[in-house]
């Protein structure tokens, strides 16, 4: 576990710029070198030209950046391995400088500027004059006249709260003075009370249109599945299952010969593993004496077992048979000649391959499995080398639903680093609204279906933009509506075609239904 701590750093600087600072310590007070705090921004503003902010610790575990007012979610990695979600902080205008654990532990207090919550105070001194305005007295008249001065004054200084705070708490005690003033005349109190619940009323939709409520953040509906181990022994462990001689060393884990061992993720969505396709990645590598240790052995298997009872109209698979009823999409990883060997299910070692790839014994490997939603076009790669392929039919039979990764002639130490499973609960399809504006779109790894966002057929306002953020291989399609909206990119302006955005993109509205990234 990690412990971040250390006082918040002051410097002359000019607003609105906050200085978080402070020190990354574990559980024993050890500083953590070379950890990297990212900030992703979740909405984008006129100051905020960068949408990530990275800070690397010092050796002595230290930290100091600066970063602009926005919400940001914050993540923290050592060494390239994934990280961990640490939660989102909100940096105001006028945010006191701090150390990261201030802005993470903010959240069940009031961290809104100063004017704002004066601003509420206000209202609800306007409020109280109001319930109390309705007792009679003698000098109501005089009274309710000041009072409405006062009101008015408040709201006009409501409207610039941000530069005349405590002018318009000055005008809101005075007019819940006047106001109570006025309930001394029991025949024009009703006049009163009017006048300061209109008031009250028009403060009120100045607050509604002075504060907005927070950006909306997409991303499509996902069940998703990790594995990861830190170094201290704890880490993400999301659903999968371990059964065999299983250690853990550093961040990594790790089986050993001769005992068969086996990982399992059972999928709690089968159906939707069918409807929308899914995808699964890990990283191993095997250690063993030589490689001729290894030659000619079945080192390990993958199969997803597909459940023959969900799969929706279209998808393509080959008929059940007596002796291969059961259906997966997998692959046997074999060692020959010293290279790593990917082979179809159930094969022998004299069948053909379907693809080589790296050295047996030396580095870590990338394996990448993707179920399409038909069927076809699915694919099986390793360290980037791969091919498509379909589902075949087994005589194996396994629960449906789970992907197996299990030992078949183990090496004598197979690791594992990192494992992750991804199955999509829609096909992510949204027209923009004009309460989207400063919105962040996020596409992560691991859809498998295509994620659209479409340009309404409908003029917006001048400067209107959301975010549109995508990991690696993934897109956000961008389509129009009614062919009537024009969509600027560096590869021209059309109104029908579907354009792609990949990587941090800002998308905006221009004016004349034209829209263009920058």
């Amino acid at each position: 576990m990690l412990w971040i701590t250390l006082s918040a750093g002051l410097r002359n600087r000019r607003t609105p710029v906050t200085v978080i600072k402070g020190k990354i310590t574990t559980a024993t007070g050890d500083p953590v070198s070379g950890a990297t705090i990212a900030l992703t921004a979740l909405q984008t503003t006129s100051a905020m030209l960068r949408s990530i902010t990275t800070c690397v610790t010092t050796t002595q575990g230290e930290y100091d950046f600066t970063v602009t007012p926005g919400v940001y979610s914050v993540r923290l990695s050592q060494n390239g391995t994934g990280g961990f979600e640490l939660g989102s902080v909100h940096i105001y205008d006028d945010s006191p400088d701090g150390t990261l654990n201030k802005f993470l532990n903010a959240k069940n207090s009031d961290t809104r500027p100063e004017a704002l919550r004066q601003f509420d105070a206000l209202v609800q001194r306007a409020e109280t004059a109001a319930d109390t305005s309705g007792s009679g007295a003698d000098s109501a008249a005089a009274s309710a006249a000041v009072a409405g001065q006062y009101a008015e004054a408040a709201k006009t200084h409501a409207k610039q709260a941000a530069a005349s705070e405590e002018a318009a708490g000055g005008y809101a005690q005075a007019a819940a003075g006047s106001a109570s003033a006025a309930g001394s005349s029991a025949a024009q109190a009703a006049e009163s009370h009017t006048g300061a619940q209109q008031a009250l009323e028009e403060a009120r939709q100045i607050a509604k249109d002075m504060v907005k409520p927070p950006p909306v953040f997409y991303r499509p509906a996902e069940e998703r599945g990790i594995w990861q181990l830190s170094y201290e022994g704890t880490g993400r462990k999301v659903n999968w299952q371990f059964t065999g001689n299983r250690k853990n060393f550093g961040y990594y884990t790790y089986f050993s010969a001769p005992e068969p061992w086996e990982i399992r993720y059972p999928v709690s969505a089968p159906d939707d593993m069918v409807k929308y396709g899914c995808r699964a990645r890990f990283t191993f590598s095997f250690q063993d004496d030589s490689d001729a240790a290894l030659e000619g052995k079945d080192l390990m298997e993958v199969r997803l077992a597909i459940p023959d009872d969900a799969l929706p109209p279209g998808f393509s698979v080959p008929p059940a048979t007596p002796d291969r009823p059961y259906l997966v999409l997998g692959c046997v990883i074999r060692s020959a000649g010293g290279k790593l060997v990917v082979c179809a299910p159930d094969s022998s070692v004299t069948d053909t391959p379907l693809f080589n790839s790296g050295n047996v014994r030396y580095g870590s490997h990338l394996f990448d499995m993707a179920l399409s939603k038909t069927g076809y076009s699915s694919k099986i790669a390793v360290d980037g080398n791969g091919l498509s392929l379909s589902p075949v039919r087994t005589g194996v039979k396994l629960p449906s639903g789970t992907l197996y990764i299990r030992s078949a002639s183990p090496a004598k130490q197979t690791n594992f680093e990192y494992l992750e499973m991804v199955i999509p609960h829609e096909m992510f399809n949204h027209c923009l609204v004009q309460d989207d504006d400063g919105a962040t779109f996020y596409i992560p790894w691991g859809s498998t279906v295509p994620c659209r966002v479409t340009l309404p057929d409908t003029e917006f306002p001048p400067g209107f933009s959301v975010q549109a953020v995508t990991d690696r291989e993934q897109s956000l399609q961008i389509l129009t509506e009614n062919d009537n909206v024009t969509f600027v990119s560096e590869k021209g302006a059309w109104t029908s075609s579907v354009n792609q955005i990949t990587g941090a993109r800002r998308l905006i509205h221009v004016g004349n239904k034209m829209w263009t990234t920058t």
